[in-house]
């Protein structure tokens, strides 16, 4: 069994090649914050691309020209608003075709540190003060993506269970497959929550192809052999009409329009519909990030920060929304190509 010597010098070997620096906070069962540290290996880096002095040569003249980053600048761009609506789309395809048979030495080098919101904001102030030591300035901060896992599910519980004894709602779906306890949105249930919410997703998914496929049942649907371009189709109409927009709203882009169905007079009259599209909205948003964290494809999980960060903002997690923030700002404005 490897003792903690061992450990220390297994860090010390992988710390003399290009690495990045991990710190988590996690619940324990007990309600007990568990903090772990841990040095994960770049591979494919060049350490000539981790230059610490270019970076922070960038953020100087960043920060001295008052480059404004707003709220423009997290929402998504016209390529971005497509592969979002485009990655609900697949989600939605997918959950059918799941279910239903027939469908087919670095002192001088910029480090990677990627922790939670507030391991972060207290390293970061420890980095920018004066008495601040070269190594210090050496991290480069980014959000952890199980951070911001944890903190959407939290988000989405406490949203859209505001009475954790309600029978309707997501309390009432939580009830139905006997998980009414997390409706409570406990830290330390976060993994058995994400669980269950994608159980009910995936449920109300299956119902909206049921309802919309236009035959008896989704066997008889997937019997008529539909051609993909068609199931295609279909699974973006499902996303349009039973999610509030996955894409926000931007006038300005001509296409805005195609991924709203916000005139439907049922929602304009029927709360219940508008919360319900509102959650299963929420769920697309929360699946999609896990999905892409799972595939490893940072370029799907770049185009779902900015949303998620606004998201962040607007229930009170300020300092989540801070940290996407100023990573977002980074790797467009500050870190060259290579490092970012």
């Amino acid at each position: 069994m490897a003792t903690d010597l061992d450990r220390i010098e297994q860090a010390r070997e992988l710390a003399k090649g290009p690495h990045m620096f991990r710190i988590d906070r996690t619940a324990a069962p007990n309600n007990s914050k568990k903090l772990s540290a841990s040095l994960l290996t770049l591979r494919n880096s060049n350490p000539e691309c981790m230059q610490v002095d270019t970076i922070l040569e960038r953020r100087k003249i960043v920060e001295e020209a008052g480059i404004d980053f707003s709220v423009g600048d997290l929402l998504p761009n016209a390529e971005q608003r497509a592969s979002i609506f485009q990655q609900a789309t697949i989600l939605t395809v997918q959950v059918l075709t799941s279910h239903v048979d027939g469908d087919a030495a670095f002192a001088n080098r910029a480090i990677p540190c990627i922790n939670d919101a507030t391991t972060n904001d207290s390293l970061r102030r420890a980095a920018e003060a004066p008495g601040a030591t070269p190594a210090m300035r050496c991290l480069q901060f980014g959000p952890g993506l199980a951070d911001v896992m944890r903190k959407m599910v939290k988000k989405l519980v406490k949203n859209h269970c505001p009475n954790p004894t309600m029978s309707e709602g997501l309390a009432g779906m939580l009830r139905v497959i006997d998980k009414a306890h997390l409706a409570h949105g406990r830290a330390q249930d976060y993994d058995e929550a994400l669980s269950a919410l994608d159980t009910i997703l995936t449920g109300a998914l299956m119902d909206f192809w049921r309802i919309n496929c236009g035959y008896e049942s989704l066997e008889a649907y997937a019997a008529s052999n539909p051609a993909p371009a068609d199931i295609l189709a279909l699974a973006k109409k499902i996303v349009v009409k039973h999610a509030k927009r996955v894409v926000p709203k931007q006038p300005e882009f001509r296409d805005d329009r195609q991924y709203s169905d916000e005139l439907s007079d049922q929602e304009e009259s029927d709360m219940v519909y508008r919360n319900l599209r509102l959650l299963n909205r929420d769920l697309i948003y929360m699946m999609l990030l896990k999905n892409a964290i799972a595939d490893g494809d940072f370029g799907r999980i770049g185009d779902l920060l900015g949303i998620i960060a606004i998201q962040m903002m607007g229930a009170g997690m300020e300092s989540t929304c801070k940290e996407i923030t100023l990573f977002l700002r980074d790797l467009n404005q500050v870190w060259t190509i290579e490092f970012g």
